[in-house]
Parts: C-alpha cells; sequence; structure tokens
C-alpha cells in the first residue's frame, strides 16, 4: 500500500467535512502530529499518529490535524488497532488508500459530532458513513 499525502486530496476532505455539517476552520497538514501538538501546547503521546480534530473554545469550530505522509507501516497500525477493537470484517473496506483516508478524516469528524464516543464508536460510525460516501462518489 503506498504512501497517501493527503494535501493531495484537501477538497474530497473539505467535502466530507461539509456533508457532515462539522465546522471546519481548517484542515492543517503537518510533518508530525506530535511535534505540532507540543509546538501548541496539547499532549500528545502518539508519535505515530496520522490525524487528530481539535476544538477552537473561541469559535466553536475544527482544526482538523493530518500528517503530510501517511505511510504503509502507519497505515498497517491503525487498521491492526481496528481490528484490536473487534473490527475484522470491516478493515477490508480500508485496504485502498482513499478509502483509508476517506474513513481517517471520518473518524475525526466523529470526534467532533459525538464527543464522548469511544474510539470503537467513532470506527463504526466512519465505516458506516464510509459505505455512504463511497456509494455517492462512484454514482
Amino acid at each position: 500500500m503506498p504512501t497517501i499525502r493527503p494535501s493531495d486530496y484537501l477538497d474530497r476532505l473539505a467535502a466530507l467535512s461539509a456533508k457532515h455539517s462539522v465546522a471546519t476552520e481548517k484542515i492543517l497538514v503537518v510533518p508530525s502530529i506530535q511535534s505540532w501538538c507540543e509546538e501548541h501546547g496539547f499532549e500528545e503521546t502518539n508519535p505515530w499518529r496520522s490525524g487528530r480534530i481539535l476544538q477552537n473554545k473561541e469559535t466553536d469550530a475544527f482544526l482538523i490535524l493530518l500528517t503530510e505522509e501517511i505511510t504503509e507501516d502507519m497505515q498497517a497500525s491503525v487498521r491492526d488497532s481496528i481490528e484490536l477493537r473487534g473490527l475484522v470484517g470491516q478493515v477490508k473496506m480500508i485496504e485502498e488508500p482513499l478509502a483509508f483516508l476517506d474513513h481517517l478524516m471520518l473518524h475525526e469528524l466523529a470526534h467532533a459530532l459525538y464527543p464522548k464516543a469511544s474510539e470503537t464508536e467513532c470506527d463504526c460510525w466512519a465505516f458506516v458513513q464510509l459505505g455512504d460516501f463511497v456509494t455517492r462518489i462512484d454514482s
């Protein structure tokens, strides 16, 4: 599976955000989410994080961070984590790079829409939405 470069798909990712009515200030592609968070006063312990959403408490809008390169190892790690949470069958849906990126974005949007949802709940919601989004694009 090739490395994904989210900056090549910003319009697509913005469309996902708009479709789900998440007020997004910006989708920011950064070399390292952990480094960006440290520089801006946010705790982040995972050096391999590929996506994160943060809310501006003054505007209530969201900033979505994506790492500039999502390597094969990073993708495999995310898929392994999803499988460990019991979603073994669904992981097949995100074997293709673009589907992986869409799921990542949807997962982060789920955190905005359902702030108390678990990682598993956000993954489940993203898989449902991913199926709908893929169907609409292919139509």
